[in-house]
C-alpha cells in the first residue's frame, strides 16, 4: 500500500476525490467526525451490494490515516472510522466482525483496542 500523508483538513477532500459513488453531505464539510460516520454506512451498502473491491478500497483508506496520519489523524480513524463502522453496523443488525480479517494491521490492531474499552464498560439496562 503506498503512503501518502493525509493531513486533518484534506480528510473531506480525500474522501470526495476517492470515493465518488460516496454521497458527502455539504452541510457535514466542517464535521470530520460526522463524514465518518456517513462513510462508515457507505462501507456498509458496499458490503450489503458484495462491492467488495470499493469496501477493501475504503479500508485501505482507513489504513492509510493510521500508516501516515498524525495523532489528530490516527484519533479520527479510530474514534470516527472504525468505531462508526462498530456501531453503525451493528445496530443494523450486521455483525461488524465479518470484516475484520480484511483490515489492515495497525486498523485491526486499534479494532481490537475498542473492543477492549467497551468490554470493559459495564452494561447499561435502559428500561
Amino acid at each position: 500500500m503506498k503512503k501518502e500523508t493525509i493531513e486533518y483538513n484534506d480528510i473531506v477532500g480525500e474522501l470526495e476525490k476517492k470515493f465518488p459513488k460516496f454521497n458527502l453531505d455539504k452541510e457535514e464539510i466542517n464535521l470530520p467526525y460526522m463524514i465518518a460516520g456517513d462513510f462508515a454506512v457507505y462501507l456498509l451498502e458496499c458490503y450489503n451490494s458484495e462491492s467488495f473491491d470499493e469496501l477493501q478500497k475504503g479500508f485501505n483508506f482507513i489504513e492509510n490515516l493510521y500508516l501516515s496520519g498524525d495523532s489528530k489523524i490516527k484519533e479520527l480513524a479510530t474514534i470516527g472510522f472504525l468505531e462508526g463502522i462498530q456501531n453503525i453496523w451493528g445496530n443494523r443488525k450486521v455483525d461488524p466482525e465479518n470484516i475484520f480479517d480484511i483490515l489492515g494491521k495497525e486498523s485491526q490492531k486499534q479494532w481490537k483496542n475498542l473492543n477492549k474499552f467497551w468490554d470493559k464498560m459495564p452494561a447499561i439496562n435502559l428500561k
